[in-house]
């Protein structure tokens, strides 16, 4: 069967659940872009820029954004005083670099979500609530400027357990031009 619909996962992991097949996801194509992708290099963006040429056409195309954030977690900021009163250069120096890493993946982002948007697309974006990377300013912009709207969810609402098997109320925040996908959230 030809696929009437499209899903890109940006920068999620090569396991996500999110694009495994579903009874619902008949018809369905999913391209998961991942590390090994690299989508912080424009040979990344191209390579993702070219799946969305090549499904041609408006509509019927989701993106969802998993872009990693680590160096925008609320333990990193706590961290960041703690190295910088410790003077831990190298603990600094990591964490700059993962947050030098969060602004080229979000660069190619917008280039990309820009594009599915013009052609009638949805788009997700996923962070824990607590995430900074949501103030982020060119974030904000981002957001402001495509009219998202944002929800809040618990990871345990949607089966995510500890190894024991004990539900964690892990609090996340979607935000996305589309409200029906959100109200479903």
């Amino acid at each position: 069967m030809k696929p009437n619909r499209l899903l890109l996962e940006y920068r999620c992991s090569k396991d996500n659940r999110l694009g495994l097949p579903t009874k619902g996801s008949a018809g369905c194509k999913v391209i998961r872009y991942t590390e090994e992708d690299d989508m912080t290099t424009r040979d990344g963006l191209d390579k993702a820029m070219l799946d969305l040429v090549i499904w041609g056409g408006h509509g019927n195309i989701a993106l969802w954004a998993s872009i990693p954030c680590t160096g925008g977690s609320a333990w990193q900021y706590l961290n960041e005083v703690m190295y910088e009163r410790t003077g831990n250069q190298r603990a600094l120096r990591r964490l700059k670099g993962l947050r030098t890493i969060f602004a080229k993946l979000w660069t190619n982002f917008e280039i990309l979500a820009t594009a599915v948007i013009k052609r009638e697309g949805v788009v997700v974006i996923e962070w824990p609530s607590s995430c900074r990377y949501w103030k982020d300013p060119r974030v904000q912009k981002f957001l402001r400027q495509h009219m998202f709207n944002k929800t809040h969810i618990h990871g345990c609402a949607y089966g995510l357990t500890a190894p024991c098997g004990t539900p964690i109320k892990k609090p996340w925040t979607l935000a996305s031009n589309d409200d029906v996908v959100l109200s479903r959230m």
